[in-house]
């Protein structure tokens, strides 16, 4: 008899300890915080449609096909380039923000077209 009283002390006792002690199976998923968002977008209005830009020396493509590009928040550097024009912009982009770059050439450099002859 006092075997079967020290068994179902001992078993007691484990079983009161495993219940005080959470198992990691029934914590239960913890909750992921979500990432903070360090990046912004930039959508392109650049004329003419054959300029091509560049952001941070990497090519983006041309005015005409430029889609709205996701960059790291802070200070870039924007290249357009259209025959022998070019322009450098610094632009900030602002985490969580779409903010649309503009731009216009008006010369391209290359020279104009002869007038027509007078009749």
């Amino acid at each position: 008899m006092t075997r079967s009283l020290n068994i179902l002390l001992v078993a007691c006792a484990l079983g009161t300890a495993a219940a005080a002690v959470p198992s990691p199976v029934w914590a239960g998923p913890k909750a992921k915080k979500p990432a903070p968002q360090t990046e912004g977008i930039i959508t392109w209005k650049v004329t003419p449609e054959s300029v091509v830009i560049f952001v941070d020396g990497k090519k983006i493509g041309t005015a005409d096909k430029a889609k709205p590009t996701r960059l790291k928040a802070g200070q870039h550097l924007i290249k357009l380039v259209w025959g022998k024009d070019e322009a450098e912009e610094p632009f900030t982009v602002v985490a969580n923000q779409e903010i649309q770059f503009e731009y216009a050439f008006e010369d391209s450099g290359k020279p104009a077209p002869a007038p027509a002859p007078e009749p």
